[in-house]
Parts: C-alpha cells; sequence; structure tokens
C-alpha cells in the first residue's frame, strides 16, 4: 500500500498525529506513522534523544511502511518500552505484553523474562495474533477499502467500521470520520453490532426531519433516553412559586457505577424538570438550582463534586452531563459527605426563603445505625442525624424528599430520616416516573409553604441591577487623572445589567442622620439573585424629578466603588511595608432600576447590609471633627496622595473596620457633599496635622498645611495607633465576590475574598468551550459568582466569538472567530461550522472518488445524502 507518492505528502501529515488535539486541524492522522518523528522528516527535529521517536528519511520510511502489518499495526509503531503513558507516540495492542520485545527487534540484551514469547519474529509473531485475534478467520489485511466490492468486511457488516483505520490508513482521528474507528483487538464478532452502536462518528451537521418536511441541526452526541413531563402538572405551582420569597432546589445524586441503570433518566428529567420549571415562572431569578454529585470514599479525594446555585438551568445541565457511574467498592455510599457539601452551598440568607432537597440514591449511607449491609468500611459514623438538624435549624421551609430506588437497601435510613425531617416525603423510583414524582413533589412543597404564615410587611419587585467585577488599584501618573482613569475602568469591568427580586421593607429603617445622611431614606431590601441584604438609598423628591434620583445613585455608586478600591490598595500596602495596621473594607455597591417606580422612584442605590449588632460610629466628617480614639486619617491621607491629589476620602464612617458612605473631594466630581479644595483643607488643617508612624511607613509626604502647623507649633496630640481602641478579636471583612461577612482570622489579611469562595477558586475542571469546542480549565463555582461566561473559554471572550454574526450555510449555528471556516463561490463567502467542515472533508465524487475540494457548494439534499459530483466529472457528463 502506497502512503506516500511525493515528499509533498509528508508535509500533509499532522506532527502531533494521533496525539493531536487540535480539533481544527486540517492535516492527515494515519495510524501507520505511530512511532515515526514526522518533524525529523519535516526538517524540524535534529534530536532524536529528544523526541524519542524514529528517525526515518523518506526513502527508509517508504521501505518500512511496505512491511506487512499485523492487524494494521507495523513493528516501528510499536513502544519499545510497552509503556502505560496514555501520551505515548507508539502504539500498544494488547498482544504486545506477550512478547519479549528484546528478542523481537533483535537486541541481544534478552533478560529471558518468564511469561513472554521468546526467540520470535515478526512472521511468527503474525500467526500467533492471527489465531487469538481473528473474527471467522479473517483479519483486517485481506479487505480492501473500495465501496463498491464483493470482500468478506461487506459479508460480515465489517464494513459498518473504518476499514482503512483498520489497515492503519485513515487520515481522519476518531469522531471525525465517517465511519466508527475500533481496534481490531478491541471486539469479539458477537460484540461488532453493539460496538458500532455505541460509537460517535463524524455527521453532517443537519439532517432533513419527515415529520417537519424540513433541514434541522443534527446532534453530534448518541442519543439519550429523554421521558418527558406533563406540562399540567406545573400550572398549580407556578402561581403560588411567585408569592413565595425564593426557592433554592438542591439535586443530591448517587454516581455510583450501581447506579448506571437509573442515572441517564435522572440526568434528562432533571434537566428537563428545570426548563419547563424556570420556562413558566414570569420571575426567573426567584428559583435557583444546585446539584451535588458523589460517590464514595474509595473513589478518591474529589469523590464529591457540586455546583453552586444559579438560575441558568443549563450550566446545571452541563455540570452533571459530565459523570459517569462509576466507583463504590461497598453498597454504603458517602450520603453524609454531600449533605455536608450542600450545607455550605449558597443557600438564600432570606429566613422565608423555601429550600427544597432532592437525593436520589439507591444506597444508605454509612454506619451501621443506618442498615442492615454487612460490608461497610466506616461502620462506626453515626451523625446523619446532625447533618439534617442542621438544615431543619436554618430554614423552616425545608422539604426533603428521599427518591429510593432499592428500597429494601435503604428502609432504615429513611424512617431516621422521616424522624429527623419535619416535611419529609419519599417514593419508589421508576425511570418513567421520575418526573412525576419530582414535580409532584415540588408541588407540594408550594402548598406546604403557602400554610406558613408570612410577614405582610414587603413589597416584591422585579428590578434590574448593576455591579461591577473587582476592580484592582490601576492608576498612570502620565495617563491622565487618577478618576478619568477610574471611569474607564468602571466601562471596562461592568457587568451586564441582570434581573433580581427584591423584597423590601416598607417601613422606612430607624437610623440617626449620621447613619444614613441628610435627605435620605433607607430601607432594607432583600436582593434575591446576588443572595444579600442591602441597604437602599435615595432622596427625598418628588417623582418629577427622576433625573436627580438616577443622577444621585450613580454618584453613590461610583463614590462606594473608589473607596472600596483605594481601600483594598491600602490593605496591601499596609501589607507591603509592614505598617501597624488592620484592614479595612468598604459595602459592595449596586444600583437598581424598576420599571415601576417604589417609593415614586426608577433608580435606587444600593449597598449590601453591615450585619453586626453593635453601634455604628462616625469616625470623621467633613470638616474639623474626627475620633481621636480611633482615628482612621491616614486611609483619607493615603487617598490623598496615590490619586496624586486628584481626590481624598473623608467622612469615614461604619462599623468596626466595615465601612460605607464615604465623602470624596474633588474638583472631577459633582455631589452636594463634595467640598472639594475646602474639604481636602480642613482635613489637613483640622484633623490630620501629624502624621502618623503608619503615614511614615507608607511614605506618604506631609501637606503643606502639615508643615505650616508644625512650624507654628499648632499640633496637638493624636493616638499614633490606626484604628485606635477598636477590639481587634471582633474585625470582620466582607467578600468582594458573594457578599458573605466573616471573621478576620489574621490581623494580615487584606484579601477580599472569603474563605469559601477561595476554596471555590482553586477548585478547577476540565469544559468543553461551547464556540470552539477546545478543553479549557475553570473553577465554575467561582466564575458564577463573578457572572461570567463560564461556558467559553479566555481565547473565545477575548476574541468575543458571542457576538459574531456570522452562521453556519448549514445548520444557521454561531461560528468561532478562531476557527473560522470558508468557502468561496462566485466571490462570495459562505461560513461552515466545524462539524460540516470535517463532515464536508470527507466527502467524495460520486463518479471518480476524488476528494471535495471546497470549490463549489452543495445543496442541503447532496449535503445530507453525500452526493458530490466534482467539476470534471460534470463536465464530462455535459460534454
Amino acid at each position: 500500500m502506497q502512503f506516500i507518492d511525493e515528499d509533498s505528502d509528508v508535509q500533509q501529515i499532522c506532527i502531533q498525529n494521533l496525539q493531536c488535539l487540535d480539533q481544527f486541524c486540517w492535516k492527515s492522522h494515519p495510524r501507520a506513522f505511530a512511532g515515526i518523528c514526522i518533524g525529523f522528516i519535516q526538517g524540524f527535529c535534529q534530536n532524536q534523544e529528544i523526541c524519542g521517536l524514529h528517525h526515518f528519511s523518506i526513502e527508509q520510511l517508504r521501505d518500512k511502511i511496505q512491511q506487512h502489518p499485523i492487524n494494521g499495526i507495523r513493528q516501528y509503531n510499536l513502544c519499545p518500552k510497552n509503556c502505560d503513558n496514555i501520551k505515548c507516540r507508539f502504539l500498544h495492542p494488547p498482544w504486545l505484553k506477550q512478547v519479549c520485545l528484546q528478542c523481537l527487534n533483535k537486541k541481544k540484551q534478552c533478560q529471558a523474562e518468564p511469561n513472554l514469547i521468546h526467540k520470535i519474529t515478526w512472521d511468527k509473531l503474525r500467526d500467533i495474533v492471527y489465531k487469538e485475534y481473528s473474527i471467522s478467520g479473517l483479519n483486517p489485511e485481506i479487505f480492501c477499502d473500495e465501496n463498491i466490492c464483493d470482500c468478506p468486511a461487506k459479508k460480515f457488516n465489517i464494513d459498518k467500521f473504518c476499514i482503512k483505520n483498520f489497515k492503519g490508513c485513515c487520515p481522519m482521528l476518531d469522531d471525525r470520520c465517517l465511519k466508527p474507528h475500533r481496534a481490531w483487538e478491541s471486539f469479539k464478532f458477537n460484540s461488532i453490532f453493539q460496538e458500532q452502536q455505541n460509537a460517535i462518528v463524524a455527521k453532517g451537521c443537519i439532517k432533513f426531519d419527515e415529520k417537519q418536511k424540513s433541514f434541522i441541526k443534527q446532534q453530534q452526541k448518541p442519543p439519550q433516553l429523554q421521558i418527558f413531563i406533563e406540562q399540567s402538572s406545573l400550572f398549580s405551582m407556578v402561581n403560588q412559586i411567585e408569592l413565595r420569597p425564593q426557592v433554592d432546589i438542591i439535586f443530591i445524586i448517587d454516581c455510583t457505577i450501581s447506579m448506571e441503570k437509573w442515572l441517564v433518566a435522572a440526568k434528562q428529567n432533571i434537566k428537563l424538570i428545570i426548563k419547563e420549571f424556570t420556562r413558566k415562572i414570569s420571575v426567573s431569578s426567584c428559583v435557583r438550582i444546585a446539584a451535588v454529585c458523589y460517590r464514595d470514599f474509595s473513589d478518591g479525594p474529589n469523590h464529591i463534586q457540586y455546583h453552586d446555585f444559579t438560575v441558568q438551568p443549563e450550566e446545571i445541565e452541563r455540570f452533571i452531563d459530565k459523570f459517569q457511574p462509576q466507583g463504590g467498592d461497598d453498597i454504603p455510599e458517602d450520603l453524609i459527605g454531600a449533605l455536608d457539601v450542600a450545607y455550605n452551598l449558597n443557600i438564600s440568607k432570606h429566613p422565608d426563603s423555601i429550600l427544597q432537597i432532592f437525593t436520589i440514591t439507591d444506597a444508605p449511607c454509612h454506619g451501621s445505625k443506618y442498615h442492615n449491609i454487612l460490608i461497610d468500611d466506616k461502620k462506626e459514623q453515626n451523625n446523619l442525624e446532625e447533618k439534617i438538624e442542621k438544615f431543619v435549624k436554618r430554614k423552616r421551609r425545608f422539604f426533603f424528599s428521599f427518591i429510593s430506588i432499592k428500597e429494601q437497601q435503604t428502609e432504615k435510613m429513611e424512617k431516621i430520616l422521616r424522624q429527623c425531617i419535619p416535611n419529609y416525603q419519599s417514593a419508589k423510583i421508576t425511570e418513567t416516573k421520575f418526573s412525576d414524582y419530582v414535580l409532584f413533589s415540588l408541588s407540594a412543597t408550594m402548598n406546604k409553604s403557602t400554610k406558613i404564615e408570612d410577614d405582610n410587611n414587603f413589597l416584591y419587585r422585579e428590578s434590574q441591577y448593576k455591579k461591577q467585577k473587582q476592580m484592582n488599584f490601576i492608576f498612570e501618573s502620565r495617563g491622565g487623572s487618577y478618576l478619568s482613569q477610574f471611569r474607564k475602568q468602571m466601562k471596562q469591568t461592568k457587568i451586564k445589567k441582570k434581573k433580581t427580586l427584591l423584597q423590601i421593607e416598607k417601613a422606612e429603617l430607624n437610623l440617626q442622620n449620621h447613619e444614613k445622611g441628610q435627605n435620605v431614606l433607607v430601607f432594607k431590601a432583600f436582593d434575591q439573585k446576588n443572595n444579600v441584604y442591602v441597604f437602599k438609598k435615595t432622596q427625598l423628591i418628588s417623582e418629577e424629578l427622576q433625573v436627580k434620583a438616577k443622577n444621585y445613585a450613580k454618584s453613590r455608586y461610583q463614590q462606594q466603588l473608589i473607596a472600596k478600591q483605594l481601600s483594598h490598595h491600602f490593605n496591601q500596602q499596609c501589607h507591603q511595608f509592614q505598617g501597624k495596621f488592620f484592614p479595612i473594607f468598604y459595602s459592595t455597591p449596586y444600583i437598581y432600576s424598576f420599571d415601576i417606580p417604589i417609593f415614586g422612584i426608577k433608580f435606587i442605590y444600593g449597598e449590601s447590609y453591615i450585619d453586626m449588632d453593635i453601634p455604628w460610629v462616625k469616625y470623621s466628617n467633613n470638616a474639623d471633627f474626627f475620633e481621636k480614639e480611633y482615628n482612621f486619617t491616614t486611609f483619607s491621607h493615603f487617598t490623598y496622595v496615590k490619586t496624586n491629589q486628584n481626590l481624598i476620602i473623608t467622612d469615614l464612617q461604619g462599623k468596626l473596620n466595615l465601612f460605607s458612605d464615604p465623602c470624596i473631594h474633588s474638583k472631577e466630581l459633582e455631589d452636594e457633599g463634595n467640598c472639594q479644595e475646602i474639604g481636602c483643607n480642613n482635613f489637613f488643617q483640622f484633623q490630620h496635622q501629624n502624621c502618623t508612624s503608619l503615614c511614615i511607613s507608607l511614605k506618604l509626604p506631609k501637606n503643606q498645611l502639615q508643615q505650616d502647623a508644625q512650624q507654628k507649633g499648632e499640633q496637638e496630640y493624636i493616638v499614633d495607633v490606626f484604628g485606635g481602641k477598636i477590639d481587634r478579636s471582633k474585625l470582620e471583612k466582607i467578600c468582594a465576590n458573594c457578599n458573605t461577612q466573616e471573621k478576620l482570622l489574621n490581623l494580615n489579611d487584606y484579601s477580599e475574598i472569603c474563605r469559601a469562595c477561595n476554596e471555590k477558586q482553586h477548585q478547577q475542571e476540565d469544559c468543553v468551550c461551547e464556540c470552539c469546542k477546545e478543553k479549557f480549565q475553570i473553577s465554575t463555582n467561582y466564575e458564577q459568582l463573578l457572572e461570567t461566561a463560564v461556558y467559553l473559554c479566555q481565547s473565545c471572550k477575548k476574541s468575543d466569538c458571542k457576538n459574531f454574526q456570522e452562521r453556519c450555510h448549514y445548520c444557521q449555528t454561531g461560528i468561532c472567530k478562531q476557527t473560522i471556516k470558508t468557502i468561496q463561490v462566485l466571490n462570495k463567502t459562505y461560513y461552515l461550522c466545524l462539524d460540516a467542515f470535517h463532515y464536508l472533508r470527507q466527502i467524495r465524487c460520486k463518479l471518480c472518488s476524488q476528494e471535495y475540494k471546497f470549490q463549489n457548494l452543495l445543496t442541503n439534499d447532496e449535503y445530507c445524502e453525500n452526493n458530490y459530483t466534482c467539476n470534471s466529472c460534470v463536465s464530462q457528463k455535459n460534454n
């Protein structure tokens, strides 16, 4: 068989060959070239010791490739080390482990290892392998790869697989070929049909639907079991759910091998339920979904994986689809560990929200207390009740549904669960009744929850909200003023407006003027999407002055962001210069907009609520007052220096080290509290005549007013300790991502990320980009808090692929900007998706078998039926 007729043919072979991970690679990947250094032939590689592959010249390669193969494998394809490395560039057929490679390769250093065949030649090895791996006396070498022939491959339906791959000469990788790729040794005759059914092959991106009488998108994955939901079952709960502040649904799923029979149905129905359930609800943000998939301890340290709460059901779909049933050495599984993980999810902080857990398993948890099974490697475990009790105490609207698959194994555990959980229900699952039961359970949950009395002192409003990604301090003095650069950064880090549901207390908060500000209304509200309590602040204005309300909201939002950024930079610098300090944090700001005005206003500023049961303290104001016993004035001095005297932050106030409501003095800001230069002078003349030791540590230069006061001897004594008498054992921090307020364990911990978010950030998982189909790693649970597109890799995000308007000519799906494939016909460009491109690469002329050259456009019928006639054959036919 002739593989390379000319030197140029070698240039068409991929250097990575079978290890190629580039889904857009158009070069050939024949198995016959395994173990050969293509880079050497193409003139790239010169060191065989580094690459570890065979360095053959083209002439040597032509000779070697003519060697009689064994099931499509030649001797130079075999791994000389017979290793187990999945990244090895050689082949590892199962019969290789029976052979002494030193004898086969005629090496003198044979160690005479037992259980190996010694003094073997390639011809003798072929006879042995053919005898062991023949199918009705057949082997790949007797097949031909012609479309029309009478060879045995047709007789035994072996041509359902790629014959060229059996022979080692198929240029396509597995899943890009029109026929499945399988190693000849991987199946016996009676399993050929099943192997073919389970294979994933390249298909066109469209197919003709007989029912719709039109071309539709063709899925590239094999179909899975689908059980449809009765839509009428949802209607009774849809109206009720909108009366509830929020519904959190957690699916806890046993993913061990014993669940294989049921897991496919569970996956598909969960996706359908989520889609149908959320589609019916007008306020989509009031339903959040999470999933915890668990196995057993013996399956490794990552035997429990989770996806935190999201309002996007497709994120849960992608998460659940990643799991295949496997593991579980004994019958009991780590359900207790899964409940622990579920408890630490971002469950709604609202006291009246609903928490519904569905547990799907065929096995009890560990602990002899919960089952009568003899084999259990953790019989001593006995804390299931403790884990459940935590949920019961946390949520008065807590509902637990147990879906039992093997009732006889979980009956003892269920009795204990029923005693611990007031709102408990269970059912024995069958695949066909899964969706009916889940919907029934949700409906029952809604009915029960309405019987729990609500406080009628709230307003519910759907709102759009605006917030920023984390903004690190970036300032270049030559690039303009700090404020002008900050505003550019705001545009770059803004998150697209999202919807949320707000539960707003009707009564205004009873606060002192110094806590809420002058001429300002302050209400407490719960933001369901961001799972955070917020202060909502707005000015006392008439409905006609909506512009003023919007400007007030934008001004407060911007000033809070500036204070948040500069406080974080202050914490970093204090830590870097080893100053005696503790970190300070500003609340997270939001802007909410309403279609229907609330309190006569459509735009309201909000910030995360500082949840401390202690008095609010005013540490300084805009004039001559500062609290000497606390003395946070170093921070104000820092803001003045680090912005190149563009602004100064005063009016420091809050609870302990958690601050809010700053006042910024600058010529570039418009705000009623902005005193511009007077505000700055008041600070240095009355509040900060003396620099503190922390100012010196930070190398903050003295202001001219300070120098004048020093010369006149007008300086008064100050407490030279940052924060003064504040109790450092009670300090807390506010997470910039999830707004969690937690105890500050280390005074040098200036990070704005809480411990839970930090842990999520390091939980990387493999994903496939929905745009370019490339694999990448991402922390899904962390990124969703930042509201980034978790289904796109960084390259596609930077390329802004989601806004690329061009679509595939055939299936009309979006095209990745990084991998554009086109056909040029009569000066017009037609775009192709990746599936269409790989499919068309394999189409051949039905008359002369010439490959498709991407020079003319196939109709949808020709494309789907693989009915292509090249230009040469068309010309001959017309003549």
